[in-house]
C-alpha cells in the first residue's frame, strides 16, 4: 500500500508517477486494497467521514448513477 498509494506529507494518499505511467497500475492498486492494509486506509476514511471518505462515497454514487443511466439507456436500444 505504501508503494502504489503512500501518504503524502498533507496526510493524503496519492499515486506516485512511475505507478501512474505502469501499465498494470489498476491491479496494483486494487491488491493493494484489498491487503490489510489496504482495507484500513479504505474503511478508516469512510468511517471517520472525512473529505476522503465523502469524496469516495460520492466516486462511487456517481458510477452506480452512470452505470444505471447506461443500462437503461441500453435497453431502450433494443426494443
Amino acid at each position: 500500500m505504501e508503494v502504489v498509494f503512500p501518504r503524502r506529507p498533507d496526510g493524503l494518499r496519492e499515486s506516485p508517477p512511475e505507478c501512474l505511467a505502469c501499465e498494470i497500475k489498476v491491479e496494483c492498486l486494487k491488491a493493494a486494497l484489498v491487503s490489510p492494509q489496504g482495507a484500513a486506509v479504505e474503511q478508516g476514511g469512510l468511517a471517520r467521514n472525512t473529505a476522503v471518505g465523502r469524496v469516495v462515497r460520492g466516486f462511487r454514487r456517481w458510477s452506480t448513477l452512470k452505470t444505471n443511466r447506461l443500462r437503461e439507456s441500453s435497453k431502450g436500444r433494443r426494443g
